[in-house]
């Protein structure tokens, strides 16, 4: 009898050990990697790539891995997961549009599937604007998509998980279409739309839960107008933190209830280009018409409060569209016009000055491997080393241009969004440079 009671304890105290081991392992599982460029510009919206080997040079007949046709139009920017790119289109003929995800293979183009996320009729739009604008971003197990006014989880075999209406009134109150892209902090969707100051305008941001979209927090406002910017995510002190460009200010907001955390006052009204982050770095470069800024600040948090110091500002040579770029302990801005400048983002002082093949300039550049990739509207690609000294490391020309979307980085590839096609170009590590003093 002891006997058996002994091999029961035993028994009972192995399945115990079993079932403590099992839910370790699942403890310890690593969750999906969201993927090397999972948002806009990349993590956390920095445009910056760790990969090495990136291309320097290419021609037409040779350094483009592949080129795929993409149905519809669009000029939402490329992201990628673990081995898929994804983004989105809108087709259709007359005023009616259909608004697509795509999802394509990483290493051949190919395109894996293509889900109808929404049809509704053509919006107002601005001239270089369409109907799905908005850069989706994925966290690897679930692909988040904003159209405006609504916003969707598409899983990662393309069928939509779910789909809110979260914005009955945008086709009423935008007057450009979609310019803000989406973000993801923790368990949360981050939504921004500032919308024009119509009679019942009202501008907000908001969290949507990752699981079934349902709207976790809302925070409005009906005193400003009109910020396209993508909002960026700061973690600093132990707080994560979602930092706005609104116009003449930048709010910080709690990610996890969208309190109001502090703001820092700037002139620019009507801002386009997202600002960037580094450490305890925060810059911005953007504006539209004749009202534009730019500028650095120093964050510190002291006695439980953040401190917000402005380091310098300059009103000369910003850019209206594309986003700057911190970088190797540098500050760089490229100009709608094609001159990019270099700055020592602690003092302003300027560290060059040089002019790229003629513009427009829309998409904002990215870096890695210590180059920076600046790309015109024509599709010229210009790639110059990120130093105290210019230095042009190659030009090369894409087939064709439209380009308005900013290029992702992955698989050794700077992944190009034009007017017809999606390139992967792997080109070759060799060039020509040429420097200025």
């Amino acid at each position: 009898m002891r006997s058996g009671l002994r091999n029961s304890e035993r028994a009972i105290r192995t399945l115990a050990g079993l079932l403590l081991l099992a839910t370790a392992a699942a403890c310890s599982r690593p969750e999906r990697e969201a993927g090397p460029w999972p948002q806009w510009r990349g993590v956390q919206g920095r445009g910056i790539s760790e990969e090495t080997s990136l291309p320097l040079s290419w021609t037409v007949e040779d350094g483009i891995r592949w080129a795929t046709e993409l149905p519809g139009g669009g000029i939402s920017s490329p992201i990628v997961g673990p081995d898929t790119i994804y983004l989105t289109a809108d087709e259709g003929e007359g005023l009616e549009r259909q608004l697509t995800l795509l999802a394509l293979e990483l290493e051949t183009g190919e395109i894996r599937w293509q889900t109808e996320i929404l049809r509704r009729s053509e919006e107002k739009l601005h001239r270089l604007n369409r109907a799905a604008a908005a850069t989706p971003a994925t966290d690897g197990e679930s692909v988040y998509v904003y159209l405006g006014s609504h916003l969707a989880a598409v899983d990662l075999n393309g069928e939509v998980v779910w789909l809110r209406d979260i914005d009955p009134g945008y086709l009423e109150h935008s007057r450009y279409g979609t310019g803000s892209s989406l973000i993801l902090s923790d368990e949360h969707v981050i939504v921004f739309q500032d919308l024009e100051l119509w009679e019942d305008g009202t501008g907000w941001i908001a969290a949507f839960r990752k699981d079934d979209g349902e709207r976790e927090w809302r925070t409005q406002w009906d005193d400003t107008c009109c910020s396209y910017t993508t909002p960026i995510k700061l973690d600093f002190a132990g707080e994560t933190e979602l930092l706005v460009a609104h116009a003449r200010k930048i709010i910080s907001y709690r990610a996890s209830t969208g309190e109001r955390l502090w703001q820092q006052d700037q002139t620019v009204n009507q801002p386009v280009a997202s600002p960037v982050a580094d450490g305890d770095l925060l810059c911005s470069a953007t504006g539209a018409h004749n009202v534009r800024e730019m500028g650095c600040w120093r964050l510190t948090h002291e006695d439980g409060r953040r401190q917000v110091e402005a380091l310098w500002k300059s009103k000369t040579a910003v850019p209206s569209t594309a986003s700057p770029i911190l970088y190797r302990g540098l500050f760089f801005a490229v100009h709608e016009k094609g001159v990019v400048g270099c700055y020592n983002p602690g003092t302003g002082d300027r560290l060059w000055r040089e002019r790229l093949p003629p513009g427009p300039y829309y998409a904002s550049p990215v870096a890695g491997d210590g180059k920076i990739y600046a790309i015109s509207m024509s599709g010229m690609v210009s790639v110059f080393s990120a130093t105290h000294r210019f230095e042009l490391l190659g030009q090369s020309q894409l087939p064709e241009g439209g380009v308005v979307a900013s290029p992702a980085i992955a698989d050794g590839c700077l992944i190009v969004r034009t007017s017809q096609h999606l390139y992967c170009v792997d080109g070759t590590e060799t060039g020509e440079a040429t420097s200025s003093s």
